[in-house]
């Protein structure tokens, strides 16, 4: 069992204009808590936190690139009395999810407590390490029937408390999803059975030109298709751009009251299903509004066709 003392800095940052954001900091026990290896810290600069530190902090890239720290820089923080202590950044993390360590800072425990004025044998919360996991479940009810004053979170709850927060929102979009591949199916059916004139005359040319009924749709599927794959990868272009540009709207949505911490780049991830999935809905609409007119009119007599 392992004590931790945490809170939260709010900070003004200056860039463009003003932005009240909040740092979280936090005291660990570094000879006690496995920190590294759990949260998957990755040290881009300095060094992480040792036994016997005073007055030093490791700081995440959200903290160290608006305020332009580096391994070995002084800085200071006020405390919810006014008091300022200097702090030593020992070294800077990052992580391959950024959200995490974008506003987080660490310190060593009592220089936590001190800075929150937490006694010597006052904590903020305990992490409790199990050999053997599965077992969290009934230690987490047993310390609730106990203790039932305590708040106690397992791995997992904490996983699916932000499943099905993020699930809700995500699920706005997946109604918008259905809505537009509703769409772009009516649209391809719609396409498909309205025969306009300029096709009927068209097509009516080719086939008295010695075209058949095959080498029409081919022509037609290959223009229909070509269209779709750069109508689809223009789509995914526009889509990364607009990722890279922040997400804007959509990101505060997510995040909600979240955005009061700093800026960080929102991850990216494009896999090869996504891609198959987005060439699927931008190219089979497209073929389907052009196979089936070019079948109904293929079957009419060019003559007639063309007089149309």
């Amino acid at each position: 069992v392992v004590p931790r003392v945490w809170g939260y800095i709010p900070v003004s940052l200056y860039l463009k204009d003003r932005k009240d954001v909040i740092y979280t900091f936090m005291g660990i026990d570094v000879t006690r808590m496995p920190v590294s290896p759990k949260i998957a810290l990755s040290l881009e600069e300095g060094r992480f936190l040792r036994d016997k530190d005073q007055r030093k902090i490791v700081v995440g890239r959200g903290f160290s690139k608006p305020f332009m720290v580096n391994a070995g820089d002084r800085i200071r923080f006020k405390n919810l009395w006014g008091e300022e202590r200097e702090y030593e950044v020992a070294g800077i993390f990052t992580s391959a999810v950024s959200i995490y360590p974008a506003g987080l800072i660490l310190a060593p425990m009592d220089d936590a407590r001190s800075f929150f004025g937490y006694e010597s044998d006052e904590a903020s919360d305990l992490c409790v390490y199990l050999d053997y996991p599965d077992s969290a479940p009934a230690l987490a009810g047993k310390i609730s029937s106990d203790m039932p004053g305590l708040r106690t979170l397992t791995r997992e709850s904490i996983s699916e408390i932000n499943q099905q927060v993020f699930g809700r929102k995500s699920g706005i979009f997946q109604i918008l999803w259905m809505i537009l591949l509703l769409t772009s199916i009516l649209i391809a059916l719609a396409q498909a059975f309205n025969i306009t004139t300029d096709m009927k005359r068209e097509v009516g040319i080719l086939k008295a030109l010695g075209w058949s009924v095959m080498d029409v749709i081919e022509m037609k599927s290959l223009e229909s298709l070509t269209m779709g794959l750069l109508a689809t990868f223009g789509g995914l272009a526009a889509a990364v751009w607009y990722l890279l540009a922040g997400a804007p709207g959509i990101k505060d949505y997510f995040l909600g009251w979240s955005q009061v911490y700093p800026d960080f780049p929102v991850p990216l991830c494009v896999d090869f299903n996504t891609v198959l999935l987005m060439l699927t809905i931008g190219v089979f609409p497209i073929l389907a509004a052009t196979i089936i007119p070019c079948w109904i009119i293929g079957v009419i007599d060019p003559d007639k066709a063309v007089r149309i």
